[in-house]
């Protein structure tokens, strides 16, 4: 076996060169061809547009001063619980059933609504951006479109979050109105055994009211 010297190696690169500049034809082929495919990839293609929407959340008393919890570990469970709300079924099932939005009328009609949610959930997006900031986005190959179901996605978060507070406040504030009521309830019932009490003892009663002056005093 003979080991090829560089002028071996030179003439085999020239006589490659040689072979390859006869079918020149075929290999300019071959890239106009290449170049064709994708230009008309690129063109059959629809286009699709990304709409998306910021939202700031602040907290009037913030949960990590009252709890003693990591500021990150809250934002990330406000987070997920934002996600949850934007991305549950009875969220999108507004969306996929308004003829004006629904960009998955086909699946809706062949599949149902069920269907039409989940492909409705892979074009929307959340994301975490910041502190206590977030941003909700929408892809569709309508333009106009893609704005108005990324704003109707805003609007159903935001109501419901009001509509959960309002809940909660209202369940407080019920909660504080029967713990009083149960409060007075016990304070009467003390105060009618003391007066029954002291109407058995009269000299308890003499007590009652001089201690009661000298408080006063």
């Amino acid at each position: 076996m003979t080991r090829a010297t560089p002028r071996d190696r030179l003439e085999r690169l020239v006589d490659l060169g040689r072979k390859t500049l006869r079918y020149w034809w075929l290999v300019a082929g071959f890239l106009v061809l290449g170049a064709g495919l994708s230009v008309l990839f690129a063109v059959s293609r629809t286009n699709q547009y990304k709409s998306w929407s910021v939202l700031y959340y602040q907290e009037r008393i913030q949960t990590s001063l009252l709890q003693g919890r990591d500021q990150a570990a809250v934002q990330r469970n406000i987070g997920e619980r934002y996600r949850e709300l934007l991305l549950a079924h009875g969220q999108l099932s507004q969306i996929v059933n308004d003829p004006e939005l629904n960009a998955f009328k086909d699946v809706l009609a062949e599949e149902g609504t069920d269907a039409a949610v989940e492909e409705m959930r892979r074009a929307v997006e959340f994301q975490i951006r910041g502190a206590n900031t977030f941003r909700v986005s929408y892809t569709d190959p309508n333009r106009d479109r893609a704005k108005a179901v990324t704003e109707k996605l805003v609007t159903l978060l935001t109501k419901k979050e009001e509509d959960i507070r309002r809940d909660q406040a209202e369940a407080t504030a019920k909660f504080a109105e029967e713990s009083y009521a149960k409060a007075q309830a016990v304070l009467r019932e003390a105060q009618s055994k003391l007066s029954g009490f002291l109407a058995k003892h009269p000299e308890f009663a003499q007590d009652a009211i001089e201690g009661s002056s000298e408080g006063a005093a």
